[in-house]
Order: structure tokens, then sequence, then C-alpha cells
């Protein structure tokens, strides 16, 4: 029996079976614009309105039709989906469909109603289903999704990282990978594919051009999994893959296995993934030894040829450790008793100490000297050599049993192993999936509207992020999309892609190229931006979608690919140090041999000509291209195209390009054109340069002007990395700056006490790091406490006698030299003065006043801050933006 009122608003159903009474109350309603309905997954049409009634778990709805008559459907006959472009979220997606209308790709210039392609896409727009991964985005505050995760596949290998990157976005919604040059960002995207397949989910892969999808069509086609891929997007795509349908592999039947095989195979993966991770382990100490060795090598170098002083090469048994643990102690004496030598009990102390220090030097290193002001800089110095000597040893024995560990775990049948079973697992569930040849499709049309089919054939799809939106009709979901070189992605194309797909995979790097904005355009935006409430996360005018979405969803899981595999170390570590905080892991092996790094300075003039300059382009021809061997695998990067067309006329037997054309490609050999007379900020822009040098694998070229240069920036920074690394250093007053020397010192002195016994030097320097972390354009620098001046100066001429024993002395130190982490030159001194010892009544007062006249002499700025004063911050943000580009 049933019951209804008149008023459908009203509606109270009643069903009665024998024994069984529902009652199902009104619980909303839901128009047209704000939900759809699909009824055995096909769209309902002209629908006016829906209305849900439940009770418990028991659903079913009343949906009202255009023409007035209802039909009601229980919750099991109907899949009811809801927008989410409501409240602040339409307010996001109508600001980015205004930006949208900047875009001029597809107008047609001689109609002034036509609109661009990016723009029409955003008008047919009414509806984001509220299950898109756009939901979060535009909704950051709904948080995201997580999932379970059963047994990972890795087909295509893998490292640490890499395995990482591929668990986080297996179990999230949505999941940034930062992929630095040549870490392997294909191949992480390969293993997510792969454990899609293997779970029966479609993916949708995107990138701003055509090469980066097509590097993954590539990779795929090797392993026989081309098959799966439907090349879509644009028209001129959709009619290629029509007349083009590719066949099943003729092999898959081979790939089927049985149930015990596929477990086997199972545990296999279980256990391989087991005793890789601690593989990977091995593999990230040696990387790290290997890099600590070369740069303790370079810096003892250095060390050798700027102290006059000879030093004994015979081993010594103490450890590093307690080298740098006994000159943390004598250094500690020489300033704590430098002027505190009153009292009984004062002069106790310091004799025993000084008779406990002696003995520790006699018996440890058979020194015999006593410890006097005149006697400890030799000692001192004897002592750095001894510890760099220890450690040279310590990291060469570390790393060759770390490889014979390696090698007996035999880590590469391993790994071999390991994707083995994987890519068997994969190809075993694709035999179950394709049994025998599938449909033909017979028209784009019939492509377009029977997308859930098509995905079920073909679950991979590839397109550029611009028509991502125009592969299937709107209500084709994609389970993943994955987004590469996001970095290069507007924010309002990126959007377009996430409304099609549940979950999403944000790949980039936000310290390789943004996606280009012309200035007219950011005018434009500019424009749009101050119309409109949005908050500044969603900023088409300030953000790439990569930096977009790191910036509004709180908390989205990012991982780093760590491990470096294209280029020479001494190549990559200037990107490393420079542009990733030291942060990577370099895996290839280093070469004593030749040298890879090389800057090639023209005569000083004015050579450049409206973005061309000849003269650079004859360095090129007469004095680098006879030092090559190999014109192919040779690249010219310039950073105007009007320099790039005279290169490739006058060079045409080697490829040369803009940096934007060379993202995502290597070469053996790079050879980088300044071009400019003065170095200027778009020259110098941190991007292209970490582009540039990172597209060379074996050797890397800079031609630039000698001209002085009034940018001191990172053009500046990687010509002295590059005399640095090669042992050329420049003669000035200033020394080279022992980094990892004191370094290990201060992190000695860290692990086992404060950096300073006074408090306003440890809050000093928690500030210069939070300086460090907090802006990303001083992110290079590195603070060295309680610096010797005797280790800057180079030539006393300039010093009366008093003022050089004072600078001599082994106790006479700045409180933190502030230093460039990759080219090591110093930038800023800082003294912390307590006022109380530092006052003009004071003693100290006129040391102070040698010093600063003894670090002017030498240009170094000299940064005092006092105790009783304010705005240290800023004071030392200040003088470092002038040292850093002056």
């Amino acid at each position: 029996m049933e019951e209804r009122q008149s008023r459908l608003s009203n509606m109270d159903w009643k069903r009665f079976r024998p024994y069984l009474c529902v009652r199902l109350i009104p619980q909303n309603s839901m128009f047209s614009n704000f939900c759809h309905v699909l009824n055995n997954g096909k769209k309902e049409k002209n629908i006016q309105a829906v209305h849900l009634f439940a009770q418990n778990t028991t659903k079913y709805y009343a949906i009202t039709y255009s023409k007035g008559f209802v039909k009601h459907y229980s919750g099991s006959e109907v899949d009811i989906r809801r927008s989410c472009l409501t409240g602040e979220a339409m307010n996001v997606f109508d600001y980015l469909k205004q930006c949208a209308g900047i875009n001029t790709l597809g107008i047609n210039v001689e109609d002034e109603s036509s609109e661009g392609i990016l723009s029409s896409v955003y008008a047919r727009i009414d509806f984001v289903d509220e299950s898109t991964v756009a939901s979060s985005y535009i909704n950051p505050n709904q948080g995201i999704k997580r999932f379970n995760l059963e047994t990972p596949l890795f087909p295509f290998g893998c490292n640490s990282s890499q395995m990482r990157a591929v668990k986080a976005a297996l179990t999230n919604q949505i999941s940034v990978i930062q992929g630095p040059p040549g870490t392997g960002k294909t191949q992480t995207i390969l293993n997510i594919i792969a454990n899609l397949l293997r779970d029966k989910k479609s993916v949708l892969v995107v990138s701003n051009n055509n090469s980066a999808t097509e590097n993954v069509l590539e990779k795929l086609a090797k392993n026989g999994l081309d098959f799966l891929v439907a090349s879509l997007g644009k028209k001129e795509n959709k009619e290629a893959f029509i007349a083009n349908q590719p066949p099943l592999n003729p092999q898959i039947q081979t790939w089927n296995k049985t149930i015990m095989e596929t477990s086997r195979a199972y545990r296999e993966v279980k256990d391989g993934i087991e005793k890789v991770e601690n593989i990977f382990d091995m593999q990230e100490r040696l990387a790290i030894c290997r890099q600590e060795l070369a740069e303790v090598e370079v810096e003892m170098s250095h060390y050798k040829q700027e102290h006059p002083d000879k030093f004994s090469n015979k081993e010594v048994k103490t450890s590093s450790s307690k080298i740098l643990k006994i000159l943390s102690r004598i250094k500690t004496f020489s300033v704590k008793y430098q002027h505190d030598t009153n009292g009984l009990l004062n002069r106790f102390k310091r004799l025993f100490d000084k008779f406990s220090l002696e003995l520790r030097l006699r018996l440890s290193f058979d020194i015999k000297e006593e410890l006097t002001p005149d006697s400890m800089p030799r000692i001192i110095s004897l002592l750095d050599w001894l510890f760099y000597i220890r450690r040279v040893h310590e990291l060469k024995s570390e790393i060759e049993n770390l490889e014979t560990q390696l090698l007996q775990l035999n880590a590469e049948a391993l790994m071999k192993s390991l994707t083995e079973s994987s890519m068997a697992i994969l190809k075993a569930s694709l035999a179950r999936r394709y049994k025998s040849e599938r449909p033909i499709i017979a028209s784009v049309a019939e492509l377009f509207n029977n997308g859930e089919s098509v995905l079920a054939d073909y679950p991979i799809i590839l397109s550029t992020t611009f028509s991502s939106k125009n592969c299937f009709n709107s209500d084709t979901l994609f389970d993943y999309v994955i987004m590469d070189e996001a970095s290069q992605v507007s924010v309002e194309t990126g959007l377009l892609a996430l409304t099609c797909a549940k979950n999403a995979v944000i790949v980039g790097d936000t310290m390789q190229l943004p996606n280009v904005i012309t200035e007219d355009d950011r005018v434009k935006l500019d424009e749009i931006r101050k119309s409109t409430n949005i908050p500044d996360s969603y900023d088409a005018s300030n953000h790439s979608f990569l930096s977009s979405v790191l910036a509004t969803i709180p908390n989205v899981p990012e991982t780093l690919l760590r491990e470096h595999y294209r280029c020479h170390p001494d190549i990559i570590n200037f990107c490393n140090q420079k542009f990733y905080g030291g942060n990577l892991l370099i895996m290839t092996k280093r070469s004593d041999v030749e040298k890879h790094l090389l800057v090639l300075t023209t005569a000083p003039g004015q050579h450049c000509r409206g973005h061309y300059n000849q003269r650079e382009i004859d360095a090129v021809k007469i004095e680098l291209m006879p030092l090559l061997d190999n014109f192919e695998d040779t690249g010219i990067i310039a950073p105007y195209n009007s320099q790039v067309n005279q290169f490739r006329s006058q060079i045409p037997e080697i490829e040369v390009a803009t940096v934007h054309k060379y993202q995502g490609r290597e070469k053996d050999t790079i050879i980088m054109s300044v071009t400019d007379d003065s170095i200027t900020e778009f020259t110098d822009n941190a991007n292209l340069l970490n582009v540039a040098v990172s597209r060379a694998k074996n050797k890397f070229c800079l031609v630039v002007s000698g001209n002085p240069q009034e940018l001191n920036g990172n053009i500046h920074d990687l010509i002295n990395y590059i005399k640095y690394q090669q042992g050329v250093v420049i003669q000035s007053n200033l020394r080279s700056i022992f980094d990892y020397l004191f370094s290990q010192i201060h992190a000695y002195n860290r692990n086992n006490e404060p950096v300073s016994e006074y408090d306003s030097e440890n809050l000093t320097f928690d500030l210069i790091e939070k300086i460090r972390v907090s802006y990303p354009h001083l992110s290079h620098i590195k603070a060295l406490c309680h610096y010797p001046v005797r280790y800057l100066i180079n030539d006393t001429q300039g010093l009366s006698e008093r003022e050089k024993r004072y600078a001599l002395h082994p106790a006479t130190h700045i409180d933190f030299l502030i230093i460039n982490r990759v080219t090591k030159e110093p930038l800023l001194a800082i003294e912390t003065d307590g006022y109380s010892f530092h006052n003009e009544k004071t003693e100290q007062f006129q040391r102070d006043r040698m010093k600063d006249k003894i670090l002017e002499l030498y240009g170094l700025q000299l940064l005092r801050l006092s105790t009783v004063g304010y705005g240290e911050e800023s004071k030392i943000v200040d003088a470092l933006n002038k040292r850093v580009k002056l």
C-alpha cells in the first residue's frame, strides 16, 4: 500500500510489506545546477529537482523532471553527484574563469566576438563534481582523502625517494612530487601508472607539452604496454587514434600466471621491498661519503696552498672526531683565558687545562711544544691539517666498506628481482583483463560520448593539460590525473585537469622553469585580481599550478626525489648547493681524469648588439669547438632568440636553443652563452640557470663577458664555483673559507654543547638559521661560528705591529662569519656585543675598534648587534641583500 500527500515538498512516503514497515523522512532537496543524476552510468537529462528520503541506510530519490512528472528511484539505482561550485569555491572558479579569458590561443582576430579555446572550455562548465580532486583544491579546508595501500609494485625500478613518492601517490587523494633534474620523474610516474593498471583504474597523464607525455609512451612501448594508451586531447589526436587503434600485444596470453605463481611473485615483491630498503640506506650513505670526500679533498688542497707551514703527511690513529675535540678545547682555552689571569683559582685552572692539553698533544700527536701565544697558531694549523688527513682516510675506508657490502648483498640482482616480479604481476593482471580483441571505436563522436567504456579498454590517456577537458564528455571521470611539468602549467589551466579526475599526482620542480606570463598578460591578470576577493595562493600572475597547490592545500603530501643520476658530481653539485639546499644525493661517480667545468671569459668591451654577441660566438668557434670530440651530443644554450639564430647559422653542426627548449632534455656537453655585456636580472634568473647547468651530463662550459659586473648574483656564484672546483682561487685580501673544517667543528660543538656559552650568541645563530630558511634568495648562506680572523687575511702589510699581533692571535675571532655555501666567499661578519663588556669604558671596546679597522681594510662588512638593540633580523637581511645583489 502506498500513501502520498498532494504537495511534493511535503511528501511522506509509507511502504508496507508483511512484517515490515519503513518510514522514509524527507532529508533535503537539490536543484539541477548543483547535482547530476546517473542512472546505470548514463546522465539523466531535463531534471528540475532531486528530493532525498532516507531512514538509516535506506535511501530513495524522488526526481522531478522539467515537464513536471516525478519518478522514484532506490538509492542503489542511481548515482547522485553534487557540485562543489558553491560559496568561496565558486568565487575561485569565477576568478580563474576570468583569467582564462586572457589566453588568446584560438581567438579569431578578425572576429571581435571570438573567444579563446581555454575561455570556451570554462564557459561550458557549470558543474564540477564534488568527488573530483578539483573540489579539494578550491575547497582546501575540506581536507584530502587517505587510502590504504596493498603491496605496491615497482616494475620500472626505483630508489628510496621514488618508493616514498609512489606510496604517497597511492594513499592520498592529491600528492606532490618535486623532481629536480635527473632524479627519475618519468620512472616514478611509470610505477604509479603500473599500480593503477594492476588495480583496474584509469589515469590521465598530462603535461604542458607533448614531449613529456611522449616520453611516458616511449617507456611503456619498450615494455610492450603501449597498447593500453590512447593519445587524445585535441581533435587531430583523436582522429589519429580512431584511424590507428592499436591491437593487443600479441604476447599477452603468455603473461598469464596461475594463482600460485602470482602469490609467489607477491611474496617475492614484499621480500624484495624489505631487502632493497636496507640497500637504499647503504647507497644513500655511500653517496654522502663520496660527496663529502670530494669536498674535503678540494678544501684540503686550498688549505695547503694558503698556509706556508709544512705539514706532516704521517698517518695518525686518532679519529677525526677526537681531533676536533682537542681543537675545540685549545680554541676555547685560548679565548677563555686570554684576559682572565687574575685570582689564584683562575691561575690554577689555567695551569691545569694547559698541562692537560699539552699531555694530550704529546700522547696523541707527538707534539712536544708548550702552549704559548706564539706556538698556538702553529699547533692549531697542524691539528687542522691532521684532521683533513684523518677524515680523508676515514671516508675512503667507509666508502670501501660500503662498496664491499653492496657487492656482497648483490644489490643489482635484488633490484632486478623486485622489478621482474613486479612486472610479472602487472602483466598477469593485464592478461586476465584482455582475453580477446577490443571492439573498434567507429568515430570521434563515439569516442567522446563513451568515456567509461573507452577507459575500460584504454586505461591510460595522454593529453596536454590545455586539452585535458576535451578527451571525453564531462560525465567521464578518471580515477587519477598525473600532471607532469606542473611548474610550467598556469593556475587556470591546471584546474581544468583536476575537474576530470578523482585523484591527482602533481609532478614538477619549483626550481625549474615556471609558466611564461607576458608583461601585458601580467597587467591584465593583476587587474582581475584586484576586482576579486580570493586567497593569494590562487593568484595566476604570481603562481604556477605547482606552487599554487603547495600554497593552497595545507600539509599536502610532498616528496622530493633526491637521488640524481644524470650529471657529473662537479656539475650538479652547483645546483645542489645553490638551489636545493644540499638535499640531493649525487649517485653519479666522479672521474679525476678530465675537467668537467669550464668558464671562458671574453675580452672586456661592448660586444653585445641587440641581444646578439658575435664575440661569444667567435669564442665558441675558435676556442671551445677544438676541445670537443662529439658535436652531436653537444648543445648550446643562449638566453635570446637573436643569439640562438646567429649560433645556428654560424655553427650548424651543433644544436642550439633557448633554455626553455632544453627543459627535460640532456646533452653530454652544454655550452652556455650569457650574451649580455652586463649581466641582467633576466640572464641571471635562478630557474633558467638551474635548467641550463643541469642539462650537461659530462661537461659544462660557460661563456661570459670579461667586463666588471655590477650584479653579483647567480652567474657570479657559478663563475666562482667553477674556479674553486678547479683549484683556481681569486687572489684577494680575503682568503678562501674553510667551510668543511669549521662546519665539522661547529657540528661537534653543537652536538656536545650550545654554539656559544653566551645566550646572546646562541640567539643570534638561531636568528641567522631562521633567515636562511625564511628568505629563499638567502637559502645559500651559511653561518660559521667563532671564525679566526687570521684565516681571513692574506697580507698583513697594511697593519701596525699591534694590529698584526691582534689579528694573528688564535683567540681573535669573528662571532659569526656568514659565507656563500656555493662559492665559499665571505659575505658578512656579525658580532654580538653585550653592553657591559663592549661599552666605551672597557678595554674590549678598543679591541672592537681594532677589529673594525682590520675587517674594513680587507673589504669585509662587519655588522655589530647590541644586546640592548632591536630589529636584528631586518639589519642582517638588509646587510646581506647589499652583498648578495650589489
